[in-house]
């Protein structure tokens, strides 16, 4: 069974006590809910729950009533000025913090648009309406009685939680977020504000709002009185008095009428568009964003209208199709071109002209061949060709369009975007795009390949080039030829493909490799199967730490080419008892980071930037820690970030290390404390706090006692000391400065206890704390 929360947009507040039996039976488990009408607009049909992310639309006074469908009690009802004024100020505060609060920028950006757009153009009505009825249901059985109480409790829990979010806003404070009470419920589903906002569900509440499609129209509506028609607005007003014959709306601002017996168009102010004329009917005919209009004739000789009302053609069999503003106009077997104005851009005297929009033209075809077209810059290539066939997936080569041309067997490639030329003359039997700004050129039965300014990279030895659509990770092309399969570089350096590769490539070779390349792929990636029966032993055996047997297992695969396995020896040897050598960890590493394995290249780095089994070198650590990173390895990410920020390493850059930390944080690695220490270091106290709380939430003890120190000394937040002593004592068994912090708070008139200080004085001595001392001489003299 299915229960859901509704909320409405509506003109006016029930009755107090209104006249409405109680449901019984099946009525009172399964709820009913309103559609759009007169004075109700539905918003949403959700979950179990109103999303916190939307409850600041009942910001104001909420108030208890019947329920507008379901029931005799409980429903919410608030003015929806203060709601929206309210959910206006939260999202343009989130606006403002989105670097921190949002994962998806573009995502929130146009959800909040169409939100805001929404609820200023569609709620007009001035109250909302929260009918939980049904979701109150869940927690009974069925029966009323309690559902007001019910009503109370979800009203109190809505207006603590905007209590939480206006204290956030007012102090710029998004940290204050979570202090929302719905995070303290034991049944919530998120940890953080930060959390919630970016569930993929929710899109930043849109889907929320569009989970219900409103069917109401913004379109006036055509009215009959007597036998004559007229116009009114949405409202009911007369726009138009009905004194036509017959009428109606043919799209945005255009009404079709019947006077005397002939049509004419008019706008709803009754301008005349098209003059009347003799016709049996109007129609309009969409061709993406324009359209174009149709009087029919009774003798099937109709007359069309451009979008501007121009007269475009007049006659039988016409049929239209249309390029941006332009009309293709065919009749017959002659094809012309008419602009929005109804002038004559091209004669009727082409076989075939039809819209390209990869190239943003027409190709015209004439008694000479094809050619291309592009209104308002003329002929880019005549009509003396074969053959033109744009090439569809060049993907980004800086606004640039290509098509391939053919005539007498030969084959050239041609740009058409901003500076029209060859790119290859007309040489070859054929083109074929490869990657961005990299083409195949086929000659003499073997295919090379050419560069975006004609140069040739690599001379024509290859019976077949794929570049994976333009997505092969580690070069430019592959090419297949008969002793193998070469990784083809930009700059035409070729190296063979190594069997992970191949095997790499089997998963998708369905979609990107022919039969043929298919089949050289799967004989180069045939030891792969063995060595990763040979991996999977070694996995075996290293899970029972029997470290003897996985480096035999391992070794296997090894010869075969498997750099997980290369990975793993590596592992072995620096890490297991008895087997320990850095310089052989060292080795293997090295094998594995160059076959591109994502965990070898980082724990090269390290091997690097502790100095293990090589000489410490912090530059090749870094450029380890980049391909790795750059491979999808998390982990390498927090260690660049450690680089450049821990001052051992001799590279303190804290805007980098923030950078790399940050990027390791939205994938999902655990460094919220130090991007807070980043934030404080900087500064930045109110960040500082915000990730200082969700680096406490998950334990640290460091950020605890920062954020003690902070409602210590009301930095970044407001002073509370009582927060400052919950914090102090969560962290002080693990961070031994935390000992001081207490002695001072319990020397304080809040919690003065010299006893106490005294002892947490001697703690932090005991600990080792340098500056313990001198506070125990600050405070002798009170004890």
């Amino acid at each position: 069974m299915s229960h859901r929360i509704y909320l409405y947009n509506i003109s006016g507040l029930p009755a107090a006590s209104e006249e409405r039996p109680a449901p019984t039976g099946i009525d009172a488990i399964l709820a009913s809910y309103g559609t759009n009408g007169d004075g109700v607009l539905m918003l949403t049909e959700w979950g179990y729950e109103l999303p916190l992310l939307l409850q600041p639309l009942l910001a104001g006074d909420i108030t208890i009533l019947p329920p507008l469908y379901n029931g005799t009690e409980g429903g919410l009802y608030a003015p929806a000025s203060a709601g929206i004024t309210a959910i206006r100020a939260l999202y343009d505060f989130i606006d403002r913090h989105k670097k921190h609060l949002i994962k998806n920028q573009p995502a929130f950006e146009h959800a909040k648009d169409q939100l805001l757009q929404f609820l200023d153009n569609k709620a007009v009505f001035p109250y909302f309406h929260l009918d939980a009825w049904d979701v109150f249901n869940v927690m009974d059985d069925g029966s009323e009685g309690n559902h007001a109480a019910q009503a109370r409790v979800l009203a109190e829990s809505i207006k603590a939680n905007n209590a939480a979010i206006t204290a956030a806003i007012a102090a710029d404070d998004p940290a204050l977020l979570d202090a929302c009470p719905y995070f303290a419920s034991g049944d919530a589903f998120f940890r953080n504000f930060r959390e919630l906002l970016n569930e993929e569900t929710y899109n930043y509440g849109w889907a929320v709002i569009d989970s219900f499609e409103p069917e109401t129209s913004n379109e006036p509506e055509v009215f009959r009185d007597g036998d004559r028609y007229g116009l009114k607005d949405v409202m009911g007003q007369e726009i138009l008095p009905a004194v036509y014959e017959d009428a109606y709306v043919l799209t945005g601002n255009q009404i079709a009428v019947m006077q005397q017996g002939s049509w004419g168009i008019i706008d709803f102010k009754g301008n005349t568009l098209v003059d009347f004329r003799a016709a049996q009917d109007v129609a309009v005919d969409y061709s993406g964003h324009y359209a174009h209009y149709i009087f029919y004739g009774a003798d099937g000789r109709n007359q069309y209208f451009t979008h501007r009302f121009r007269p475009l053609a007049e006659g039988r069999a016409i049929s239209i199709d249309m390029f941006g503003e332009y009309y293709i106009l065919k009749q017959g077997n002659r094809v012309g071109l008419k602009d929005a104005d109804g002038n004559e851009v091209l004669p009727a005297d082409y076989k075939n002209i039809r819209a390209e929009y990869t190239l943003n033209g027409l190709i015209a075809e004439d008694g000479n061949g094809k050619g291309l077209y592009v209104p308002q810059k003329g002929w880019v290539l005549p009509c003396i060709y074969q053959a033109l066939h744009p090439l569809k997936d060049v993907g980004d080569s800086n606004g640039e369009v290509f098509v391939v041309v053919m005539q007498n067997k030969r084959t050239g490639l041609f740009t058409a975007g901003s500076k029209p030329g060859w790119v290859l003359p007309m040489e070859y039997d054929g083109v074929k795009w490869i990657k961005k700004d990299i083409f195949g050129y086929q000659q003499n039965k073997h295919w090379g390949l050419a560069g975006i300014a004609g140069n040739i990279i690599t001379s024509p030895i290859y019976k077949s080039l794929s570049g994976k659509g333009g997505e092969l990770a580690y070069g430019t092309a592959l090419g297949f030829h008969d002793a193998g399969i070469d990784v083809i570089s930009r700059n035409g350096d070729t190296r063979p493909i190594n069997v992970n590769e191949a095997k790499k490539e089997l998963r998708d070779a369905k979609y990107y490799f022919s039969k043929a390349e298919t089949a050289q792929l799967e004989q180069i990636a045939a030891p792969q199967k063995l060595a990763e029966s040979w991996y999977q032993k070694g996995e075996d055996a290293l899970g029972k730490e029997q470290f003897a047997k996985a480096l035999e297992h391992y070794g296997k695969a090894a010869e075969l080419g498997h750099s997980g396995a290369m990975t793993d020896i590596g592992f072995i040897y620096e890490t297991a008892d008895d087997f320990i050598n850095y310089q052989l960890a060292f080795d293997w590493y090295s094998k594995a980071a160059l076959l591109e394995n994502q965990y070898g290249m980082n724990n090269l780095a390290l091997s690097y930037l502790y100095g293990r089994g090589t000489e410490q070198d912090t530059a090749m650590a870094i450029h380890w820690l980049e391909k790795a990173a750059a491979a999808g390895h998390a982990g390498a990410l927090t260690s660049l970030g450690e680089i450049y920020f821990q001052p051992e390493y001799n590279h303190v850059d804290l805007d980098k290390a923030l950078q790399y930390y940050w990027d390791a944080y939205k994938a999902n690695e655990d460094v919220s404390l130090f991007i807070g220490n980043i934030h404080e270091k900087k500064g930045d106290h109110t960040n500082a706090v915000f990730y200082y709380k969700e680096a406490a939430q998950k334990g640290s003890a460091f950020a605890k006692w920062r954020l003690g120190c902070f409602y210590t000394d009301g930095t970044g937040v407001a002073s509370d000391l009582n927060v400052a002593m919950n914090y102090y004592l969560e962290a002080v068994d693990e961070q031994p400065e935390v000992h001081v912090d207490l002695a001072i708070l319990y020397m304080s008139s809040t919690f003065y206890d010299p006893a106490k200080a005294r002892a947490h004085i001697d703690a932090a001595e005991a600990a080792g704390v340098p500056y313990a001392d001198e506070y125990r001489e600050k405070f002798r003299n009170r004890w």
